[in-house]
């Protein structure tokens, strides 16, 4: 055979093949084109209503930069006319019929896929995943910003297409969890939209760990000494005392009521060993004999051994069922 014979074949076999990767790779999705809507976006039927305010939140943006409105649909529904593309938000059958998300992805990840033309997925393995990744595609797609908290500070910038290429994300955090204490109302949402969501519980708990309406009568060695007296506050709204860290029996009582927590509150993963507010450390001997004699930053007597050491007592006790 000719060697121009064989170089023409093998073109054409390249050519084919290259034509065959392509059309079997998903095209960009059109969510609007010259102003007008072209796709709809989808919840599984009996989403979270996390994950629905989520792709309402998603359709509320793009309004805001197309003037194009974007239906949101219950999976299974019929779909306005003349809206050929689908965005997907959440676990919905479509996108766990296309087994979308990656083993072992991070509870507050995400992905955004393209399993097919004129169709896209975002979700993550819990809601809050799938709100985050809604996040990603306001800001990678549509370019909204969210400088300050406040509708004041949004940053929406106007267009007349939103065309999605169809190259997929997967992203996760790289820390478990993430504050931004004392923000509430408007900066919570804002705090949320830059993907905070703490995970851990951390707050002054140990008021509530040993609750004085009851262990006032049932333990009150559990409670300081201050100023050579035994202080036993009234109820759970008085602060400004501790535990009494080096109490026979405290360490082995704080197991107990954590491990029966977790055990009534089987979604929970975590417990807060958070000092009570204000102070009120226990003078007793057996606690001062803990500390360093020096002070803190703060130039407060240094009581960190003291609790430290009945914190990390407790902890291996609660790991020894919860680990």
């Amino acid at each position: 055979m000719p060697t121009f014979t064989i170089q023409v074949i093998a073109a054409c076999l390249t050519v084919a093949l290259l034509l065959g990767c392509c059309l079997s790779c998903s095209a960009d999705v059109t969510v609007v084109f010259d102003g007008k809507p072209l796709a709809a976006v989808v919840v599984g039927a009996g989403a979270p209503e996390q994950v629905t305010t989520a792709a309402g939140l998603l359709s509320k943006y793009v309004l805001e930069a197309t003037g194009a409105t974007l239906p949101v649909v219950t999976e299974g529904e019929p779909v306005p006319e003349g809206l050929p593309s689908r965005i997907y938000i959440g676990q919905t059958d479509y996108a766990l019929n296309h087994a979308l998300l990656p083993e072992g992805l991070d509870g507050d990840g995400f992905v955004i896929a393209f399993p097919e033309n004129d169709a896209m997925a975002i979700l993550g393995p819990t809601p809050w995943g799938t709100e985050f990744g809604v996040y990603e595609f306001l800001e990678r797609y549509v370019g909204v910003r969210w400088l300050l908290p406040g509708p004041d500070g949004d940053d929406v910038p106007a267009a007349t297409e939103l065309i999605v290429p169809a190259d997929p994300v997967r992203d996760e955090p790289k820390f478990f969890s993430r504050l931004m204490s004392g923000y509430k109302g408007a900066g919570g949402e804002w705090a949320r939209r830059l993907r905070m969501h703490g995970r851990v519980g951390f707050h002054h708990n140990l008021i509530h760990l040993f609750p004085p309406e009851t262990y006032t009568a049932t333990h009150p060695e559990f409670f300081p000494i201050k100023g050579g007296q035994r202080f036993l506050p009234r109820d759970s709204s008085v602060h400004g005392w501790q535990p009494c860290f080096t109490a026979p029996g405290s360490v082995e009582e704080a197991i107990k009521n954590i491990k029966e927590y977790f055990a009534k509150n089987p979604g929970i993963i975590s417990y807060s060993l958070g000092v009570n507010d204000s102070s009120g450390h226990c003078e007793c001997e057996a606690c001062q004999a803990m500390d360093t004699g020096e002070n803190n930053f703060l130039g407060r007597r240094d009581c960190s051994d003291r609790y430290f050491t009945w914190a990390n007592a407790v902890v291996e006790g609660v790991l020894e069922e919860y680990p």
